[in-house]
C-alpha cells in the first residue's frame, strides 16, 4: 500500500510544473461520460484505477483516515498521468 503516497507525491509535484498538465485519470473519466471512444490501453487504465480506489478505500481505519484518502484521491486523478495505471496491481 505504501506505493499510493508515491502517486500522491508525483501528482502533487504536476501542481507545482507551470507546463500544461498530463493527460490524468478524470481525464479518460470525462472521456468516457461524453461517450468518446477509449483506447484499450485508456480502458484498462480506468479499470486499474478503480480497483485500485477501492482497495485504498477498503483499507481506511476510521472516518478520518477514509476523508483523507478521497482527498489524495482526487489530486492523484486529476493530476497523475493515467499511463501511470496502465500496470498498477492490487498491491498498492
Amino acid at each position: 500500500m505504501e506505493e499510493w503516497k508515491e502517486l500522491y507525491a508525483k501528482a502533487v509535484s504536476f501542481t507545482r510544473d507551470k507546463s500544461s498538465p498530463p493527460e490524468s485519470i478524470n481525464d479518460l473519466l470525462i472521456k468516457d461520460l461524453n461517450d468518446e471512444p477509449l483506447t484499450s490501453e485508456e480502458h484498462q487504465a480506468l479499470q486499474n484505477y478503480h480497483v485500485f480506489k477501492t482497495s485504498l478505500l477498503k483499507s481506511a481505519k476510521d472516518d478520518n483516515d477514509f476523508s483523507d484518502k478521497v482527498k489524495k484521491l482526487r489530486i492523484i486523478a486529476n493530476f497523475t498521468p493515467w499511463k501511470e495505471f496502465l500496470n498498477q496491481n492490487s498491491d498498492l
